[in-house]
């Protein structure tokens, strides 16, 4: 009808998905993500809870950059997607704008100024790394590190054929830079992981069906708990498991976003944080559970 939104159906596909789920802990040149096990322990309670698959469960921790390369590309590929509604990627990782790091990230210039912010009664920290300014190259400091736009550029209709038309969701708990957001008026402190249209009904555009979900905005940090988790994954586990049987995903980030927002770190200085995401999702994304309760 005139009226009514188009939903992706996830149903007829058995399983209503598949999840990679990648968590680096502990570095070879930078600091371990206390905490992050938490995270790995809880999120995946939750997406099985949603009906989806964990793909090579217990294999894609602590991943050098070849090995994460190697997960994502063979997950894209994977034949099994056309028996699944969805596919998730989730990376849990230290990071810095447009960049993932894989346990053998290092830096290529001596360390300077480097700070693990650590605070009195709750122990949270930033996942960055203090970054070095090189304006002559724009990725020279670091090497080994994975680029966010290559992971996605994985999943293209053109690259994934079994994925085309499907919601791709994607999750990345990393900084994403070092800046602090300091809010207005507004501690163990917390720790941050530093293309002419023609109508064609049978073509789908490459970058279509896609949803890709920050842990902070560009150029700031992303705030961690070392006993609890990271602030995101801790709010989308409890937004999701809440609000899944009866709400769409974009929703669920909205409130995702409200409630992290809210935070702040318990030091002095009260650190703030937002996620963010963009999405081209083409229908209403909900998960199976949805279904099951509206027959």
């Amino acid at each position: 009808m005139q009226n009514e939104v188009a939903i992706y159906d996830l149903v007829d596909n058995g399983k209503t998905g598949i999840v990679l789920i990648v968590n680096n802990v502990k570095f070879e040149h930078f600091n371990e993500r206390k905490g992050s096990y938490k995270d790995e322990k809880n999120v995946k309670r939750m997406w099985k809870t949603l009906n989806f698959d964990i793909y090579k469960d217990g294999e894609t921790n602590n991943l050098t950059k070849t090995e994460m390369e190697t997960y994502i590309r063979n997950f894209a590929k994977l034949p099994d997607h056309k028996t699944y509604g969805c596919c998730v990627v989730i990376v849990m990782t230290h990071g810095d704008e447009g960049m993932l790091f894989a346990v053998d990230s290092k830096r290529n210039k001596p360390k300077t100024n480097e700070k693990e912010e650590t605070g009195r009664r709750e122990n949270t920290v930033a996942e960055h790394q203090e970054r070095i300014v090189d304006n002559n190259s724009k990725n020279s400091e670091f090497s080994n590190v994975v680029d966010v736009n290559w992971i996605t550029e994985q999943f293209l209709a053109k690259n994934a054929r079994h994925l085309k038309g499907k919601p791709k969701l994607f999750f990345f708990q990393a900084c994403r830079g070092n800046e602090k957001d300091t809010g207005v008026d507004a501690a163990v402190e917390h720790k941050t992981d530093a293309p002419v249209y023609h109508h064609n009904p049978v073509k789908t555009a490459n970058h279509s069906d896609f949803l890709i979900a920050y842990s902070t905005v560009g150029k700031h940090v992303s705030w961690r708990n070392e006993i609890h988790g990271t602030w995101f994954i801790q709010t989308i586990v409890e937004v999701f498991e809440r609000l899944s049987a009866y709400h769409d995903v974009l929703s669920m980030l909205t409130e995702v976003i409200r409630k992290t927002q809210k935070r702040s770190t318990t030091d002095v200085n009260g650190y703030k944080m937002v996620p963010e995401f963009r999405s081209t999702l083409t229908k209403k994304l909900y998960f199976q559970s949805y279904f099951s309760q509206h027959k």
